[in-house]
């Protein structure tokens, strides 16, 4: 399978998917990972994500923004992880009131996440493909 064919895949796995699993890591150094509406993406390498401003999440992400997001598809089973830099912003412009009622909740309350991936692994029929992008 080619590079194009694999990042084809990839997009189209993307596409389908509303939710990625995020990777942290706590100050316990211990792996955290949580379950995050997908809000927005750009191209195959920056993508968005809106949560509380003050969870615990969040300050990891500010601790070590080191990170990683995890997309899979259960019925191909191909299963697609970025590692990249995670980066939090005090706005709510990445579509957080598709989730919330905002007029019930302080929309000053979220932020934004923006995650820049740095490299993918491409995970199909018990294979492993790198690809740095």
């Amino acid at each position: 399978m080619t590079k194009e064919e694999i990042l084809e895949i990839i997009n189209k796995v993307i596409d389908e998917q509303k939710i990625a699993i995020i990777g942290t890591t706590s100050s316990k150094r211990y792996p955290n990972v949580k379950a995050l509406r997908l809000m927005n993406r750009e191209d195959i390498n920056t993508f968005y994500f809106s949560t509380k401003r003050e969870s615990l999440k969040v300050k990891q992400m500010k601790r070590r923004s080191k990170g990683s997001i995890y997309f899979y598809d259960k019925d191909k089973y191909v299963g697609i992880m970025f590692e990249g830099k995670f980066k939090v912003e005090n706005n709510t412009k990445y579509g957080i009131s598709e989730l919330y009622k905002l007029d019930a909740i302080d929309p000053y309350d979220f932020c934004s996440v923006i995650f820049k991936a740095t490299t993918v692994y491409f995970y199909m029929n018990y294979q492993t493909v790198k690809i740095d992008l």
